[in-house]
């Protein structure tokens, strides 16, 4: 499961949360580095630098801000690979109180939007990227500026100002957060960018955006953080099965001896037992004692619930190594048992010594 939230990338709504502390239980934070401004600045002194009545126009998704916001958040503890930086698929819109102004003092009107809403966005102040393409093309008075800062803006009837971002620099801001190391960045709101009316009316049906979303990939990804967990790889069919030889399959004793490999049981019969055990004493010793088929033969010194079983060690590596780094200390660690452990390859030694 991957847990995400979203997060202001205002200083004032950011100061409310604990976000170090979140960003070390979530797998990611969308941070919504649009909306900087809008028709809410007014009358605030605080909203834009060097405009006390707050009423100055500004891009709500400026190029400045948003790498201000980023300082801010990634200087608060976040790591920036957790961090998706959110770009605007819409345009915030205001109506100019002088026509043909241009420049950072220009202001727009009033508390309330008096902006033109859009054909299907139908909302003062809010206008989608399908919108704004359909008035560039339209054949109305339309200009397409950029501020000082390289921002676009599109003034269309003299009075109508919106902070937007074509297709170009909306790829120009995802390649920028690639090569930051951010997260990634998310489209606020792929539903903008296309015109999905039903009807046989004029913008009937559904049609495709012709700029389609742009996300960038983490160029510098945490492995540990924003994955889903993976607890095994895919089988190779070729491969031996890891677990072959463990208690509970009868058929298998052992697992397979690589052919150049000398055999540890060769000679081992041959040898006389340090003590009788029960049964018919002509019967052939058990080459692997602690496997047996059916029940054990006891031996002395050597009972089948103490002492590690051979092959779980090899299995904990095996399922270890797929997710978290080896240990040497940890991988060559037997199973933990009632007793002392003894090395797997000791167990035959009281038919080797006495």
């Amino acid at each position: 499961m991957t847990i995400g939230i979203a997060a202001p990338a205002s200083f004032w709504y950011l100061k409310g949360f604990p976000i170090e502390e979140m960003s070390s239980v979530v797998d990611y934070i969308v941070y919504m580095t649009y909306d900087l401004h809008g028709q809410w600045d007014y009358d605030n002194a605080w909203a834009s630098d060097g405009c006390p009545t707050g009423n100055c126009l500004r891009h709500h998704s400026n190029r400045t801000e948003t790498e201000t916001a980023l300082v801010m958040v990634t200087k608060a503890g976040v790591p920036a690979n957790k961090v998706i930086v959110g770009m605007p698929i819409y345009g915030r819109s205001f109506k100019m109180t002088t026509p043909g102004c241009a420049g950072p003092d220009c202001k727009f009107v009033g508390k309330d939007s008096a902006a033109a809403p859009g054909r299907c966005t139908g909302t003062k102040g809010y206008i989608s990227k399908f919108e704004i393409r359909e008035l560039i093309s339209s054949g109305r008075s339309v200009q397409q500026l950029q501020t000082k800062e390289g921002d676009e803006v599109l003034v269309y009837d003299e009075t109508e100002w919106v902070g937007w971002m074509s297709k170009q620099k909306h790829e120009e801001r995802s390649q920028w957060v690639k090569g930051l190391n951010f997260g990634g960045s998310v489209d606020w709101a792929i539903d903008l960018d296309a015109n999905f009316d039903v009807g046989n009316g004029p913008g009937g049906g559904t049609s495709r955006p012709s700029d389609p979303e742009v996300t960038s990939q983490p160029s510098n990804p945490d492995p540990t953080t924003g994955l889903p967990e993976v607890t095994s790889r895919p089988s190779d069919p070729n491969e031996p099965d890891p677990t072959e030889g463990l208690p509970g399959d009868p058929d298998v004793t052992s697992r397979p001896n690589d052919p150049g490999e000398p055999d540890p049981t060769e000679g081992l019969p041959d040898e006389p037992e340090p003590t009788p055990g029960p049964g018919d004493p002509n019967d052939e010793p058990d080459p692997t004692p602690g496997f047996p088929e059916e029940e054990p033969e006891p031996t002395p010194g050597f009972p089948e619930e103490e002492g590690p079983e051979p092959t779980r060690g090899l299995q904990r590596r095996n399922l270890d190594s797929t997710y978290r780094p080896s240990n040497p200390e940890n991988t060559q660690k037997p199973a933990p048992s009632r007793s002392t452990p003894t090395p797997i390859t000791t167990r035959f030694s009281p038919r080797q010594t006495n």
